[in-house]
């Protein structure tokens, strides 16, 4: 009953909103009506049965190319708006909403009536929203695209007596939209507004929709010029931008099929075009691109919804805002991972994507245009597959897939799926069982330690979590004095001091005079420790930090740890690169502290590996490296010892976590 309810509210609203529009397309034919009493009708049925079968042949291809565009808009929109349905059974859905839509009128309300009906696992909210966003993003589309077209292909006759040459201007601002769009989708990807996180669409959608609105609009003007008499002086190039601009006003009408506005545009804006013969091949262009479609899609209404078969399942872990320790089988998974970035899990603002046919899982964080995967994957039994796996979940939300510090083996698998690779930094690794503190190599390391020593600074390394939890307030002291000397912490998969995530790392503490002066914290697997955090306070003597590190070194030998990692610095180009990516390398290296990090690590004489990113081509690539960088660039809130990433879980998200880790 209350879904009938607001389905016949709806209706008076819209019906309401019609009375416009109609008066609108009174006016069009009132200020035509002297030409139009002058047309002979004879010859306008004339031009219809004269169309060839190889013209309809021609028009139907055309008229199906144009409605396979139309579909992809709702694909795109059921992505953006994450309602997880199938880009199959959206298209099926939007094909069938705008057939009926575009004929009986009502656009918004027969459309989402239409989707409404298809698709019962989405609500009458969702299906309004659906076909409000398709319908202004087809007009944004079409806006540019009819611009360009203007542009490229200039009709020779003017507006109301004005010269197309005074509306240039008007014509440049589509295309100025869209520049501001892409930029607004590149610097600041969610806004909120009125407590409300609004999404900007993402470049690939921008342009997905830029492009289906380009072949929409080519294919349905294609469908009207392959009905046009043989015999009429009209090239394709000048029916196009007068189709655009026909098509839009007809649209804005928001008449049936736009009939009359469309037919009137049309004919003004091509005066050298004789009447009748245009008005035939109209005639017969609406029967093949508006009354048979909508036939098709009253029959596709009264079979009934559809049955899914691509229903998009991702199975992510959801993200809880951080949480120290998981369930035991998803710890499990963590603790034997190859590599110690896994615990960045515990963050609370990345996912764990498993893949459906258990090829593997990946550690993942949505930024901006990207979802990306974070190092090598936590299990990978089938890579391939889970790179697939991998690219339709980003995909299902619009989002290049992005891989980022990915290992050479990875890397060689990335680019074996098509994807393009390239390298992004180099990390420093040691076998602590091999380390000899005393080999010609470590000698700035020792000198390092003695000034250290001779400073009077001891060390502590922690053990346990009770010895660890009484620290903490020194901790968060030394954490905020060095974030504020520092300009703040530093995001994404760079340290972030918390103290709720400090606890389940193993730390190493220097103190002068009882007083804690610096501590470095390693995240930890059974396979590897990996540095994290380093801070320090403004006091700390000279080579504490060596110490430190040292010490770490030293415990990870007797426990057995076969690999230690000092994680790792941007890339170096070789001095045969360009100048721009000496200056991009040489920019991040300087922002993130580079050189000194570089010749930090040095001093322990470490392996170096070259880890890499890689994404779905060169264009993606730049994106994603771009969002990585305005990720970790972006200043973070100092620590705050109140504020941790211990979070509660509610009961839903546990059952979520317990589930997704017993199929890992």
């Amino acid at each position: 009953m209350a879904r009938k309810n607001l389905a016949t509210l709806f209706m008076r609203h819209q019906i309401a909103r019609q009375a416009a529009p109609i008066v609108l397309a009174i006016g069009f034919v009132a200020l035509f009506l002297d030409n139009m009493v002058a047309l002979d009708v004879s010859q306008i049925w004339a031009a219809v049965q004269t169309v060839s079968g190889a013209q309809w042949g021609m028009a139907t291809v055309a008229t199906a190319a144009s409605f396979w565009a139309v579909g992809r808009y709702d694909a795109v929109i059921h992505r953006h708006l994450r309602t997880q349905v199938g880009n199959k059974t959206a298209s099926r859905a939007g094909i069938a909403a705008i057939a009926v839509s575009q004929t009986t009128g009502f656009g918004l309300f027969t459309g989402a009536l239409t989707r409404w009906r298809l698709l019962p696992e989405i609500s009458f909210l969702q299906a309004t929203q659906i076909s409000a966003a398709v319908a202004v993003s087809f007009l944004a589309g079409l806006a540019v695209v009819m611009s360009f077209a203007a542009l490229l292909f200039p009709l020779p006759v003017g507006i109301a007596g004005l010269s197309l040459g005074y509306l240039v201007p008007l014509f440049l601002l589509p295309p100025l939209g869209l520049i501001a769009l892409v930029t607004a989708s590149l610097l600041q990807p969610h806004i909120s507004f009125r407590g409300h996180r609004l999404n900007w669409p993402s470049v690939s959608a921008i342009f997905a929709i830029t492009g289906l609105a380009a072949a929409d609009t080519l294919a349905a003007s294609g469908a009207l010029f392959a009905l046009l008499p043989p015999a009429l002086e009209l090239g394709f190039s000048q029916l196009y931008p007068a189709f655009l601009i026909a098509f839009g006003v007809a649209l804005v009408s928001g008449t049936p099929g736009g009939v009359g506005p469309f037919e009137v545009t049309l004919l003004m804006l091509l005066p050298f075009v004789p009447a009748e013969p245009l008005l035939g091949a109209i005639l017969a262009y609406r029967a093949l691109y508006y009354a048979l479609p909508a036939l098709l899609g009253a029959i596709t209404l009264a079979r009934g919804p559809f049955l899914q078969r691509d229903k998009l399942n991702k199975r992510m872990l959801p993200q809880t805002g951080g949480i120290a320790w998981f369930p035991s089988r998803l710890e499990a998974l963590i603790h034997s991972a190859p590599r110690a970035e896994a615990n960045l899990l515990r963050q609370g603002d990345k996912a764990l994507l498993h893949a459906q046919n258990s090829a593997g899982c990946f550690l993942t964080a949505s930024r901006g245009q990207a979802l990306i995967a974070l190092g090598d994957p936590l299990v990978a039994t089938h890579p391939q597959s889970l790179l697939a796996s991998f690219k339709n979940m980003a995909e299902a939300d619009n989002h290049l897939p992005f891989l980022y510090k990915i290992s050479g083996r990875m890397a060689l698998e990335a680019r074996k799926f098509g994807m393009a690779v390239t390298p992004v930094s180099r990390e420093a690794w040691l076998t602590p069982s091999e380390f000899c503190l005393q080999s010609p190599e470590h000698s700035q390391l020792r000198r390092k330690l003695r000034k250290a020593q001779k400073a009077g600074t001891s060390l502590k390394p922690l053990f346990n979590h009770a010895d660890l939890h009484l620290t903490l307030g020194e901790m968060t002291r030394v954490a905020r004095e060095w974030s504020d000397t520092h300009g703040g912490e530093r995001g994404f998969t760079m340290g972030i001091y918390d103290p709720a995530y400090v606890q389940t790392q193993r730390c190493f503490l220097a103190y002068k005079n009882d007083s804690l002066v610096g501590f470095v914290s390693f995240s930890t697997v059974a396979a590897e420790w990996t540095l994290d955090l380093m801070r320090h306070a403004s006091s700390i003597p000279d080579g504490t930090m060596h110490a430190l590190v040292t010490e770490a070194i030293k415990t990870a030998a007797i426990e057995n740890i076969p690999r230690l990692s000092l994680a790792s610095v941007p890339w170096q180009p070789a001095p045969s690169a360009s100048r721009l990516a000496h200056w991009f390398w040489g920019k991040l290296g300087t922002l993130s502290g580079g050189a000194g990090l570089t010749q930090f690590k040095s001093s322990f004489a470490p392996h170096w590996e070259t880890l890499y990113m890689a994404g779905p081509n060169r264009l993606g690539l730049a994106l994603g490296a771009f969002d990585v960088t305005r990720a970790i660039l972006a200043q973070q809130p100092a620590a705050n010892l109140a504020t941790s990433l211990n979070t509660t879980l509610s009961n839903g998200e546990k059952r979520q976590l317990e589930t997704l880790s017993q199929t890992l």
